[in-house]
């Protein structure tokens, strides 16, 4: 079983011909609702894998929310875990060019309402894998990741949105998932002089310091996984002409944890995760 823990939120997508400068107006013919948000996202694609899935995140009690359930009810994906908060459901509005890069703006709302203590002791035992972000409040992620690594779950976290962190919670991850600047980031908290180093060795060093399996994305050079027990190995990545890159590092997390928890080895689910993730960037959404 997968648990996901995160956010969710109704991104407005527009496609611009290019991204606005300071003070400039960009005008497109029209724009998209979507479901987002990184929790959301990475659940969906661990559910859209064969994964026993149950998602738990907060939205409002507006029209949004009720998108977000009809969503998750026609994809099948369990519901059940979402909480009800007097703050507006979460939103996202995203701004992807012609090449398919975006810029994004998130207004968390109701994510801040996201409570660990939602989800049952009964869930984080050694068949669980939890998957996480840092895009809900730190505490309650911290909270999580303690009360399943005790249980014996394997807790994955996706170091995304990258930000500062009490280095107390890596005690309680098993795995890390990130970019090239993620890793860059999270290698200056724990106090690494890493700036010279290409990513992979840098990947390698982090994974040793930290004694966790370390996963890098490299965008259009694959991905790359460290493991203290099990080596290293790289994949590559598909041969694609992006339409939107929105998401892509969300289907590689649930993509690979869904994997793992499939039984797969570590090879196998960062294959597959490259791949899927790729697939993500040839539509809009």
């Amino acid at each position: 079983m997968i648990v996901s823990f995160g956010a969710v939120n109704v991104d407005l997508i527009y496609s611009v011909q290019n991204h606005p400068e300071k003070g400039e107006t960009v005008v497109c013919p029209e724009y998209q609702a979507r479901i987002g948000g990184k929790g959301a996202n990475q659940a969906m694609a661990a559910h859209l894998m064969g994964a026993e899935t149950r998602f738990y995140g907060a939205v409002g009690q507006d029209a949004f929310a009720q998108m977000v359930v009809e969503a998750f009810d026609e994809k099948q994906l369990w519901s059940g875990g979402l909480r009800k908060s007097e703050l507006p459901t979460g939103t996202a509005s995203v701004a992807v060019d012609l090449d398919g890069e975006n810029r994004i703006i998130v207004a968390a709302g109701a994510n801040n309402a996201c409570c660990a203590n939602d989800i049952p002791d009964s869930v984080l035992d050694s068949d669980t894998f939890v998957l996480s972000q840092l895009e809900v409040p730190l505490e309650q992620t911290y909270t999580l990741f303690k009360r399943a690594y005790a249980g014996g779950a394997t807790t994955v976290l996706s170091f995304a949105p990258a930000r500062n962190i009490s280095l107390d919670i890596l005690d309680f991850v098993s795995i890390i998932v990130l970019n090239v600047v993620e890793m860059r980031q999270l290698s200056q908290i724990v106090g690494l002089k890493g700036e010279s180093l290409d990513p992979i060795s840098l990947a390698m060093e982090l994974g040793r310091h930290l004694k966790k399996v370390v996963v890098v994305t490299l965008g259009q050079e694959g991905a790359f996984l460290y493991s203290p027990s099990a080596g290293s190995y790289k994949v590559s990545a598909l041969e694609i002409d992006p339409v939107d890159t929105t998401g892509a590092g969300d289907a590689f997390c649930g993509i690979f944890t869904a994997g793992l928890d499939a039984g797969d080895d570590m090879q196998e689910a960062l294959k597959a995760a490259a791949i899927g993730s790729g697939l993500t960037c040839l539509k809009l959404g």
